[in-house]
């Protein structure tokens, strides 16, 4: 038996369609509340990124589940597989934006064009999350609290932001050599105090946030310390 759908998520899945019938919420700041224990479904074709305006509520997955507190922010690749839910014990309300890099010809490189296509492709990207006191999240929440301003200014502040969260790997995206040999030696002195059972709840992320390097250069990494990639290990 199928879920009801909560209002929420009629309202967002309304809103794709447009006269021409594309999907059209590129750099647009919108809105969401969610009553205690309902799913926001994240089936979005583009990138997003999404702020918790008040309540508690969980990024659900199936390789991972992250905690989402008031002031928190969430980055998720195009076609995510997973959704939001408020807390059972309240809900939640959440604004959030979408960026097309296939559109910004103008404002994006063709390398940096390349870099979101290809990491749209990869399977474990890990979703970044900001805390509530991280800079990048404390500004964004300016931008969703103050409404005044619009247009063409607010379109570009919010994709500066979006790009900011991807930093040195949106820059080349290759490591130093030292810099690469560390976030190795930082993911095999991780991986020796763990018992080969407890990968099974190891998420991706948490390497990611270990190695504390980019998750394709993890996934390059996991292969060469492990001797298989880690959906094979996880298996």
């Amino acid at each position: 038996m199928s879920r009801p759908r909560h209002p929420a998520q009629s309202r967002f899945l309304k809103g794709k369609m447009k006269l021409n019938g594309s999907y059209e919420i590129h750099l647009t700041v919108r809105d969401e509340t969610l009553s205690a224990g309902m799913e926001w479904p994240s089936h979005i074709s583009i990138w997003s990124t999404i702020q918790v305006e008040s309540g508690t509520g969980y990024w659900m997955h199936a390789r991972q589940n992250l905690q989402l507190e008031p002031g928190a922010t969430l980055v998720l690749a195009p076609n995510s597989d997973g959704c939001i839910r408020a807390s059972q014990m309240g809900g939640m309300s959440f604004s959030y934006f979408c960026v097309d890099p296939m559109r910004l010809p103008g404002l994006l490189t063709l390398a940096e064009q390349r870099f979101f296509r290809l990491a749209a492709l990869e399977d474990e990207f890990a979703p970044r999350v900001l805390s509530p006191h991280h800079p990048l999240a404390i500004e964004l929440r300016g931008f969703f609290d103050n409404r005044k301003q619009t247009g063409g200014l607010l379109r570009l502040q919010l994709l500066q932001k979006f790009l900011e969260v991807f930093g040195n790997e949106l820059n080349g995206g290759a490591l130093e050599p030292e810099m690469a040999a560390d976030a190795k030696q930082r993911l095999t002195n991780y991986l020796k105090t763990m018992q080969t059972s407890e990968l099974v709840n190891l998420s991706f992320a948490e390497l990611v946030n270990v190695s504390r390097c980019t998750p394709r250069h993890l996934s390059r990494i996991f292969y060469e310390v492990v001797g298989m990639s880690f959906r094979a290990k996880r298996a």
